[in-house]
């Protein structure tokens, strides 16, 4: 493929889909095209967004995906729902694995060539703790898994049945993704929590990476053009302690001291739902999101740095960098960093 394939990306107005877009035309990729719903916001693409050729469409609906692949090489499929708020399973179903389903269905009717799937490390095998998580860990249902991890290991057998009926196909799988975007959506709503000077801290590990980076390595996946990649994409294993301390200290206020106990967080959980039943706002906490903030996960990037030539910005960096950008444009919403 060259500079002048036609490409289409889905969640192109969203946070992981927004900086891939703007990292392929930086690099001169002409034949752009995007996905979006009426009225959809362009604030986090900017000047790119002129540059991008958009088809209104939604995953749901499989005659406007079918219309907008016609001619299409390949498909950066970035768009998915996030939510640990119980109330959202059928929704995460519906976007996630159905909305893959169609996308695939449209592909192969309109003989897409190639696939890039962005999936996430929930859809990964996460029941052996102390083991180091990559590509190769087999997913299994458990008590511990989410709906939104069902609803992307879902989606994820829905892209590989697209390769067995034809169409060549490559996934990433980001750990936490951390950077600018809407401050009240997603990841970036961590800095507004982190700027309250929270006292008490959760005894689990996780691991973070930059949104800069998720779209470099998707950059290269594209450019690799093979088939069966998967790649684990991961910037650093962080305690929430260590993380929380990174983001309170960038936001220069008092980082948290005490670890809260698993019971406190789970009756966290339950007023945080009982105040959203009201507020019919999103929920901050849940059972889900407690479960997890438990666990000490550890994810192996290797294989993407020795594959892919990969090298991850340090969290603290990109936490840095974030928090100066949260605080300059809060009050306008979103902020975006540069590449």
């Amino acid at each position: 493929m060259d500079y002048h394939t036609p490409i289409l990306i889905t969640g192109a107005t969203g946070f992981v889909g927004s900086y891939t877009a703007r990292l392929l035309i930086q690099q001169g990729y002409t034949q752009l095209h995007a996905l979006r719903r009426p009225g959809s916001q362009l604030t986090l693409l900017g000047a790119a967004a002129d540059k991008i050729t958009w088809h209104e469409a939604e995953l749901e609906d499989y005659f406007s995906l079918e219309a907008a692949l016609e001619g299409i090489d390949t498909i950066i499929h970035c768009a998915a729902l996030v939510s640990f708020a119980p109330r959202d399973k059928e929704k995460l179903l519906t976007i996630n694995r159905k909305g893959t389903q169609y996308l695939v269905d449209a592909a192969l009717f309109q003989k897409v060539r190639r696939l890039i799937h962005v999936s996430s490390v929930a859809a990964l095998g996460r029941n052996n703790h102390g083991h180091l998580i990559s590509e190769s860990s087999k997913w299994e249902d458990g008590r511990l898994v989410t709906n939104y991890s069902r609803s992307k290991f879902l989606a994820e057998l829905e892209v590989w049945r697209g390769q067995e009926e034809g169409m060549s196909v490559a996934a990433v799988y980001p750990s936490i993704i951390l950077g600018a975007g809407h401050w009240s959506e997603g990841t970036a709503k961590m800095f507004a929590y982190a700027q309250q000077s929270p006292t008490y801290y959760p005894t689990g590990s996780t691991g973070v990476v930059d949104v800069r980076d998720v779209a470099e390595a998707i950059l290269l996946t594209l450019k690799r053009d093979e088939k069966n990649d998967r790649f684990l994409l991961n910037g650093a294993n962080l305690s929430y302690r260590e993380l929380l301390t990174q983001m309170t200290t960038a936001l220069g206020v008092p980082a948290p001291k005490k670890p809260l106990p698993k019971w406190g967080a789970q009756l966290l959980a339950i007023a945080e739902k009982i105040r959203t039943i009201f507020t019919r706002s999103t929920p901050l906490l849940t059972s889900e999101t407690v479960r997890a903030s438990y666990q000490n996960y550890v994810y192996d990037s290797r294989h993407s740095e020795e594959t892919l030539g990969m090298t991850y910005r340090d969290a603290e960096t990109t936490i840095g960098e974030t928090a100066a950008l949260f605080m300059a444009t809060r009050e306008e919403g979103s902020g975006v960093l540069g590449l």
